[in-house]
């Protein structure tokens, strides 16, 4: 009596059934790790072209002015980073002395926040 088990490794053309569990989940975790890399690829780069302007306006001393904030917060919008421009830009702009740095920078916060909580206000109406 012959009680082998015929297995067909071949018999499915999607190749995953094919394979053991195990490698299968690694590859997908490769692939998660490999998305989620490139994920943090793309902000690095959004926050680093919006830490850029803030920081060219910074040295053209511009922060204080109306149409320089505009600017600002239209960067914001196009990134699609209004809701993180307010950390953005206290990340790159404070040092240690920020008690005297919020009164220096009190305008370029004020409006930027201000406009997103109108983004917020507008989102979930």
């Amino acid at each position: 009596m012959n009680n082998s088990i015929i297995v067909d490794y071949g018999a499915n053309t999607d190749g995953h059934d094919d394979l053991p569990p195990s490698i299968t989940e690694v590859d997908s975790e490769s692939n998660s790790m490999a998305q989620m890399e490139d994920f943090n690829k793309k902000i690095h780069k959004i926050y680093e072209q919006f830490s850029s302007l803030l920081k060219r306006k910074k040295l053209a001393n511009q922060l204080s002015d109306p149409i320089s904030v505009q600017e600002l917060i239209i960067e914001a919008e196009q990134l699609n980073i209004i809701e993180k421009a307010p950390f953005y830009i206290a990340k790159c702009l404070f040092t240690d002395q920020i008690v005297k740095e919020i009164g220096v920078y009190r305008m370029l916060l004020y409006q930027v926040c201000f406009q997103f909580n109108a983004y917020l206000v507008f989102v979930f109406i």
